[in-house]
Order: structure tokens, then C-alpha cells, then sequence
């Protein structure tokens, strides 16, 4: 990880989730990127299969919240 770029957080969940990436972004402050993916009504298997993508560009630092 290059010293400039910041560690990733993403939030993946089903409507419980609304506005979590937004709060935690307030707290944690310009030390993270704090990235929601919000599926309202979403099984485990639709929200883990909608974020694979983004979590396959993530590194070592980087955090996946379900």
C-alpha cells in the first residue's frame, strides 16, 4: 500500500445497513474511505454475490463488513 492512499472499509448489508458507511466516514475521519452497498430485502447470497466485485479490488489492510 503506497504511504498516500488510504485504507478501504466497505459495508454490505441488506436495509439495516442504510446510512452505516456515512456515519462510520464521520467518525473515522480522511484516515479511511468508507464505501455502503445497501440491498433492501437482500438474502446473505445476493449481497455477498453483488459485492464481489469491489472486494476482489481490495488489499490486505482493507476491511469487508457483512
Amino acid at each position: 500500500m503506497e504511504k498516500n492512499d488510504k485504507r478501504k472499509i466497505v459495508i454490505i448489508g441488506d436495509s439495516h445497513v442504510r446510512n452505516c458507511a456515512a456515519g462510520l466516514q464521520r467518525q473515522l475521519g480522511r484516515k479511511y474511505t468508507v464505501t455502503g452497498y445497501v440491498k433492501p430485502g437482500a438474502g446473505l447470497k445476493l449481497i455477498v454475490q453483488s459485492g464481489k466485485e469491489e472486494i476482489e479490488k481490495l488489499h490486505r489492510a482493507d476491511v469487508v463488513v457483512v
